[in-house]
């Protein structure tokens, strides 16, 4: 529907990212959003799978692939119940989809690439699954401030209430026509 405003909401299955998923459910009127529940996916370098024919690492491929299945399973899960929850909400099936990738470039590009696909806006947690991690090599949600040009970015913390937002701005030409 023209009406309808298309969110890309980049979740990485944080409780974080459960969060800016419940906010967005509850922000716009039920009939007016479009959701794209987006997951870009890092498997294990194609590199690794060449020791698996070594038996001192055998154990250690079984491991990883273990590992890997259980990522996949987990975010599947995450991505049906963050579904659900828009759905709850009553916002229409054909107006709730999921779109998990595998990394092509890096998560921040892969999420800025997917953007330009005529999202209205981009959400995402301000911290994901390793806040350390985040906070050593800098969060996804960092990179996508300086870096998401396009769409306006929302960056969801901790447990927000419905009813207020926030927008800075300053004199800028682009804060001017986001106005």
């Amino acid at each position: 529907m023209k009406h309808r405003r298309k969110i890309l909401l980049a979740v990485d299955g944080s409780d974080q990212a459960f969060e800016a998923v419940r906010y967005v459910s509850l922000l716009f009127p039920p009939n007016r959003m479009e959701v794209v529940l987006f997951h870009v996916m890092t498997k294990v370098p194609e590199s690794f799978w060449d020791v698996e024919k070594e038996p001192a690492y055998s154990n250690k491929v079984a491991t990883t692939r273990a590992w890997e299945l259980q990522q996949k399973k987990e975010i599947q899960e995450f991505m049906e119940k963050a579904r659900r929850l828009f759905l709850d909400q009553n916002v229409p099936e054909d107006a709730v989809r999921i779109k998990i990738q595998e990394r092509k470039v890096g998560i921040a590009r892969d999420i800025i690439y997917e953007s330009q696909n005529d999202y209205h806006g981009v959400v995402v947690g301000r911290w994901g699954m390793s806040q350390l991690k985040d906070f050593l090599s800098g969060s996804i949600a960092n990179k996508l401030i300086g870096r998401l040009i396009n769409v306006p970015l929302c960056v969801v913390g901790g447990i927000p209430k419905i009813g207020k937002i926030l927008v800075a701005i300053d004199a800028s030409e682009g804060a001017m026509r986001g106005w």
